[in-house]
């Protein structure tokens, strides 16, 4: 019996690239979406911060990444049969130009959705990079697609055990073709 190597499974799921897109003020580096063969639909969006709570408190040195995103980019790919094909890409574009993924920051990372669902979401546990966090640290995030076809809401959420520590919710839609 052969079993895939774990690397070459994800290469083939999902392969995201950088590309460059201007904004209004400075130039963004965002990811865009190359999927291989399998790939049925491709998210490739861009959400814009509605509401960041991590503004509120800053002496919280543990949260100090999350207080001057700009925006994020998610790059989600589902298969023929509309699972999402694992893992997604989600990344935090800051003010000043760095950009991070939030997923790196936990040892689990547990990735679900579905086109029929019109959702895709992500919990990760156990923080790896962030020693003065607790083990109880947390982060769950959703994306769902709304009414509108083009429209998406992004929801992430950092934890404390079970207490809300900040906060991010954005409204997102699809990346611009590069032309």
């Amino acid at each position: 019996m052969e079993f895939a190597h774990p690397f070459r499974t994800y290469c083939i799921a999902t392969i995201c690239i950088a590309i460059n897109c201007s904004s209004s003020s400075a130039e963004v580096i965002v990811y865009k979406e190359a999927c291989a063969h399998d790939a049925f639909e491709d998210w490739n969006l861009r959400c814009k911060i509605n509401k960041n709570t991590f503004t509120a408190d800053p002496t919280d040195f543990r949260t100090t990444a999350f207080r001057e995103i700009r925006s994020i980019t998610i790059c989600a790919s589902f298969n023929n049969g509309g699972a999402l094909n694992i893992p997604a890409t989600i990344v935090h574009n800051y003010n000043d130009g760095r950009q991070s993924k939030p997923t790196e920051l936990f040892d689990s990372v547990k990735f679900q959705g579905s086109l029929t669902a019109n959702r895709m979401s992500w919990v990760g546990t156990s923080p790896r990079l962030a020693p003065a966090w607790p083990r109880a640290w947390s982060m769950r995030a959703d994306l769902l697609q709304t009414g509108r076809q083009n429209s998406f809401t992004y929801t992430a959420t950092l934890l404390n055990g079970q207490q809300p520590v900040g906060e991010i919710r954005g409204s997102c839609s699809f990346l611009e073709d590069d032309k």
